[in-house]
């Protein structure tokens, strides 16, 4: 079967996914998964103007790092296979849920509200849950490719570093729990690329990366704009400095058609 976006692409029977080719491009499914990214993205930010502190926005970047890192962890295997069918989006479906709960213990992140469950906690949880989708996921289309499948076995354990994110939740808050999210954060990244530099990881589309990454950009700046326009539409008037503005260009411009109209 040949599709006009994506060419020829052989499908796996049981599994239902299809390898991506090389043309491939991303899809709509990909698109409504990266609004929770970047809703995630904007909870950080609130997070990190509501400490207004050194130690918070340290704590806001520590929270991108582990959010962005995941979030490419997907752009990988929408390269690997077709993120729009079957198991693979199955999988993203769950691992959706999961950054949208993460998202919204961001706020608790560091420091635990009374009643309900343990912010922390189940920030850690979910940002683990999402990880663990993603590993399975690659271990479903690694099968029959002995090279992926190394590489996916290689990857588990450097996954298991990340138990330190859960070390630190029970600890709640401070320094430590500071300390073990950064330690989490080099252990995976750093353990990635030392997995990875003689790896086996699958890149079937250099057009589907440069495309994925400008589409998350232009929906995360959307999303800020309409923060934005939404905070200055809270009912309050428009500041003096913007009338006098107003004004002055009002008057700048009634001169201008004047002069025209009197040449």
């Amino acid at each position: 079967m040949t599709n006009r976006q994506y060419g020829p692409s052989p499908g796996d029977p049981l599994t239902g996914a299809r390898t991506a080719p090389t043309n491939s491009r991303v899809t709509t499914f990909e698109l409504f998964f990266d609004l929770v990214y970047v809703f995630t993205l904007t909870q950080i930010t609130a997070y990190m103007a509501h400490e207004h502190t050194g130690s918070g926005v340290l704590h806001g970047v520590l929270l991108l790092a582990l959010v962005w890192f995941s979030w490419s962890a997907y752009a990988w295997l929408g390269n690997q296979a077709r993120a729009d069918l079957g198991v693979v989006r199955a999988g993203m479906a769950l691992a959706m849920a999961g950054v949208f709960v993460l998202a919204l213990a961001v706020l608790e992140a560091w420091h635990d509200l009374p009643g309900g469950l343990n912010g922390p906690l189940v920030l850690t949880c979910t940002y683990l849950f999402v990880r663990v989708v993603h590993l399975v996921l690659y271990s479903v289309l690694a099968r029959g490719d002995r090279g992926l499948l190394r590489q996916v076995a290689v990857s588990w354990p450097v996954l298991a570093g990340s138990g330190l994110l859960i070390a630190g939740a029970v600890v709640g808050g401070g320094a430590w729990q500071t300390r073990l999210f950064a330690a989490t954060i080099a252990v995976d990244w750093g353990g990635v690329y030392a997995t990875s530099r003689r790896g086996s990881w699958r890149i079937y589309s250099a057009r589907y990366f440069a495309e994925r990454h400008e589409l998350f950009i232009i929906i995360a700046i959307g999303e800020s704009l309409l923060a934005m326009g939404a905070g200055a539409a809270l009912g309050r008037a428009v500041h003096a400095p913007v009338h006098v503005v107003g004004r002055t260009r009002s008057s700048k411009g009634a001169e201008a058609i004047r002069s025209v109209r009197r040449c």
